[in-house]
């Protein structure tokens, strides 16, 4: 009764090392890098935003843990095996295979020019998701300790995306606008700001610096 309880402990530790990794990775590192990497572009602060990331990092964490650790031994290898890769793939897409495919400015993306991307990108995932479900049991037997280090490497990642981004506390200090006010017009003397929507704020933030 000892082992199988031990053994039970140990498939639960295994799924929410797994779990931890893909949750936190899709719902947390991943947005938080994105934000931290543009963070001239949001009119919201990261203090705001966090809890959401957490929340959603959390209730599938949760979720995955409890699915992983009701499965027979075998299917919860593979499972183990395939939810670590599919982490790995995220993390592996977003911080390595990171394809330039131009500015984000509502203009519509060729993406007849860019099929050698999508096959290599496609090619890797196939690739990696087939060896996570074939073998299964030597991936799932190293996935705990693998996801703790991935998950230590996003952390230190994204402290340091965070320390190196710009400050922008000024950009949320008035962020409510007095609506009243704001078509009011100085009978004497006008100043009307026109801003480029396009324009990239870290460019514009380089410029004001200079």
């Amino acid at each position: 009764r000892r082992k199988k309880v031990q053994g039970m402990r140990e498939k639960i530790i295994t799924s929410f090392c797994a779990a931890a990794f893909l949750g936190l990775t899709l719902f947390f590192f991943g947005p938080a890098h994105l934000y931290f990497t543009n963070s001239l572009e949001y009119s919201s602060s990261f203090s705001s935003l966090w809890a959401f990331f957490f929340i959603g990092s959390l209730l599938c964490i949760l979720m995955l843990t409890i699915a992983l650790s009701c499965l027979s031994v075998t299917a919860h290898q593979k499972a183990v095996s395939v939810t670590f890769a599919l982490a790995l793939l995220l993390w592996f897409q977003g911080s390595i295979l990171v394809w330039d495919y131009g500015l984000l400015d509502g203009s519509d993306i060729d993406w007849s020019a860019k099929i050698a991307n999508g096959l290599i990108d496609g090619c890797i995932w196939l690739v990696l998701l087939f060896i996570a479900f074939f073998a299964a049991k030597r991936i799932s037997g190293f996935a705990r300790k693998a996801s703790i280090g991935f998950i230590l490497i996003q952390l230190i990642s994204t402290l340091l995306v965070a320390y190196r981004a710009p400050d922008t506390s000024h950009l949320h200090e008035n962020s409510q606008i007095d609506e009243r006010a704001v078509f009011d017009f100085s009978p004497e003397r006008n100043v009307i700001v026109l801003l480029l929507d396009a324009f990239q704020g870290d460019y514009f933030n380089s410029i004001l610096q200079r």
